[in-house]
């Protein structure tokens, strides 16, 4: 889940936060971005989950836009330029292209 809050879940989580699907509690995973996340997307085969927003750093790495792998939560090595706040993502069928759109800018990274 992301957005403009620094609560969710029971538990103090800035911005990004993982829930338990059966109680809706937050879970361990904390990668406390500094600034508002607003835009999520998983990658097709479930391995990738893709962050924008307003941040400048998420889970202590200097990011634009932020990649988690989903097998252990971490963050990727991808490390892509968007000199610009991101509002929206979506990926190609493939999963091989992400674009992203905001403050009237377009990107596609591959």
């Amino acid at each position: 889940v992301g957005g403009a809050f620094t609560s969710i879940g029971g538990k103090s989580r800035k911005y990004l936060a993982a829930l338990d699907p059966g109680d809706g509690s937050a879970t361990r995973w904390d990668p406390s971005p500094d600034e508002v996340v607003r835009a999520l997307a998983v990658s097709p085969d479930g391995s990738r989950f893709f962050v924008a927003g307003d941040f400048e750093r998420i889970s202590g790495g200097r990011r634009d836009l932020a990649e988690f792998d989903l097998t252990d939560g971490l963050l990727t090595g991808w490390r892509p330029v968007a000199p610009f706040s991101a509002l929206t993502l979506a990926l190609s069928g493939d999963g091989s292209t992400l674009y992203v759109a905001g403050e009237g800018a377009l990107f596609a990274f591959r």
